[in-house]
C-alpha cells in the first residue's frame, strides 16, 4: 500500500462507522414510522422481544442492529417522558399560582384567623379550585393564611414602632391631658368665685 494514493486505514474505518450509523439511523426512522402507522406505542419498559417481533413483521431491519436501535428508542422515550413530566409540573404550578391569587381576592377576604373547615364551602365553588385536587388546594390555603398572619404581625409591629419613634405623639398626649386638667380647674375656680360673689 505504500506509495499508493487513496484513503488511509483510519479514514476507511471512520467512513465505515459513518455508513453503518446512517444505515441504523434510517432503519430506526423506518421502525418509528411503522410504529406510528400501526399505533404501536413504545415506552421505557416496552420489552426488547416485543419490539423485535414488531420490527420483523413490519420492517426490513438487520437483526444485528436491533440492540442499538432498541437502546436509541428507549433513550428517546425517557427524554419524552421527562419533558412530559416537566410540562405537567409547569402547568400545575400555574394552576396553583392562579388559585393562590384568587384566594387573596376573595370577598369577604381571608383573615389570619380563617380556617379551612369554615372557608372550604365557598372556596370549593371557585373555578380555580375545581382545576386542582383538594389536598393541593388546602396546602395553598395554609400558605396564604400563614402569609396573611405574617403581614398582620408586621403591620402591627410597624405601627407600634412609629408611635414609639414619634415624640410629637407623646407630647400631644401630655398637652391634651394637661389642657383638659387646666380647663377643668379654671371652670371649677370660676364656679366657686361666682358662688362666693352671689
Amino acid at each position: 500500500m505504500l506509495g499508493q494514493s487513496g484513503s488511509t486505514p483510519q479514514e476507511m474505518f471512520w467512513d465505515a462507522i459513518e455508513e453503518l450509523s446512517d444505515e441504523m439511523y434510517n432503519e430506526r426512522k423506518q421502525l418509528e414510522s411503522a410504529m406510528r402507522s400501526h399505533n404501536f406505542h413504545m415506552h421505557v419498559d416496552t420489552a426488547f422481544d416485543k419490539v423485535c417481533e414488531f420490527a420483523q413483521s413490519h420492517c426490513k431491519i438487520d437483526a444485528k442492529h436491533m440492540d442499538y436501535i432498541y437502546e436509541q428508542l428507549v433513550i428517546k422515550c425517557k427524554r419524552r417522558e421527562e419533558e412530559d413530566d416537566e410540562r405537567k409540573q409547569r402547568h400545575k404550578r400555574r394552576l396553583l399560582d392562579t388559585f393562590k391569587y384568587a384566594l387573596y381576592d376573595l370577598c369577604p377576604e381571608l383573615t389570619p384567623d380563617s380556617k379551612w373547615d369554615t372557608e372550604c364551602a365557598r372556596i370549593s365553588r371557585m373555578a380555580e379550585y375545581k382545576a386542582l385536587d383538594e389536598n393541593a388546594c388546602r396546602e395553598v390555603f395554609d400558605q396564604v393564611i400563614e402569609r396573611t398572619k405574617e403581614r398582620a404581625e408586621r403591620k402591627r409591629r410597624d405601627s407600634g414602632s412609629k408611635r414609639e419613634r414619634s415624640p410629637d405623639a407623646g407630647a400631644a398626649d401630655k398637652r391634651s391631658k394637661h389642657g383638659v386638667d387646666k380647663c377643668e380647674d379654671r371652670g371649677s375656680s370660676d364656679l366657686e368665685e361666682g358662688e362666693m360673689v352671689g
